[in-house]
């Protein structure tokens, strides 16, 4: 039906570990995620990318027990996918400053290449953490709203129509909401697209990619 807002990929270490791009994360201890989870899988599939998959040590962390191996030195370095400020990644970097390594644009080509097509560019700003003196250049995974297809046309219009006509409203319950837009609804879409969400965006003047059209 939709893309929504975007899950960030973080590729963290510290300022004073002095490394300085991704390349350097060759014979490093890495976070990927707790063993199971998304977020391995997702960190998986960068590394992989990279050429670095088979050149680093996994370590299967979840996020607060990543940042605090980070802390303690335990680790070299993390690859999460979450939110902006997430509060284990913002609590690290006020005790301990860090650094978001850029993520170039071979990796995401071959990323796209391999099938993994909702993998986006995304800029995070430079005051975001302590410790970043310029902004990160990296990569984010669109969270989406799906639906069955047996689900009635008209039902998935009225829903993206309430959706994207009452923003506001969403955005001061939640400040997520403030990067759901309906410019950015079809960016990293990996499936087709319900017929009801095709009227519905149609209308909105959006052009429909052929590989999204049911």
């Amino acid at each position: 039906m939709a893309a929504l807002y975007p899950e960030i990929v973080h590729a963290i270490v510290r300022v004073d570990s002095g490394i300085t791009s991704l390349n350097q994360l060759e014979g490093k201890r890495v976070a990927v995620g707790a063993q199971g989870s998304g977020a391995a899988v997702e960190a998986e599939i960068v590394l992989r990318a990279a050429g670095l998959w088979e050149k680093v040590a996994p370590q299967y962390l979840d996020y607060n027990q990543a940042a605090e191996a980070l802390k303690l030195g335990q680790i070299d370095a993390i690859i999460i996918c979450t939110g902006l400020g997430t509060p284990s990644v913002a609590q690290l970097a006020t005790t301990n400053p860090i650094r978001l390594l850029d993520i170039p644009d071979n990796v995401l080509d071959n990323i796209v290449k391999a099938g993994y097509t909702f993998f986006v560019r995304y800029v995070v700003p430079k005051d975001t953490y302590n410790g970043m003196d310029k902004d990160a250049n990296t990569l984010a995974i669109k969270a989406m709203l799906a639906v069955r297809s047996d689900v009635p046309d008209d039902i998935v219009y009225e829903v993206l129509k309430v959706l994207f006509g009452h923003l506001d409203e969403l955005q001061q319950a939640h400040a997520r909401a403030k990067d759901i837009s309906l410019n950015t609804a079809l960016d990293g879409m990996p499936i087709i697209l319900h017929p009801g969400a095709v009227k519905f965006y149609q209308e909105k003047g959006l052009t429909i990619p052929s590989a999204l059209k049911p």
